[in-house]
């Protein structure tokens, strides 16, 4: 059975995954100055990935606030 996340659940795992953004971006600016570019370009992908699922998390957020008012 799927779980049901409710409005506040959904806003934490939001705020969540721009935390773990923005370490995983400070990482890679670390491995950058490092000179590790295998690393570096590893993390800006998980970054990409991490913004993607923002992006996605936005919009179900923006759903069930909608559904929430009705």
């Amino acid at each position: 059975m799927p779980m049901k996340l409710t409005v506040a659940d959904l806003k934490s795992l939001k705020a969540l995954l721009r935390y773990a953004r923005e370490l995983i971006d400070d990482a890679a600016n670390t491995s950058r100055a490092a000179d590790d570019t295998a690393r570096h370009i590893r993390l800006r992908s998980l970054s990409r990935q991490v913004d993607d699922e923002l992006d996605s998390l936005a919009q179900s957020l923006a759903a069930a606030e909608r559904a929430a008012k009705s």
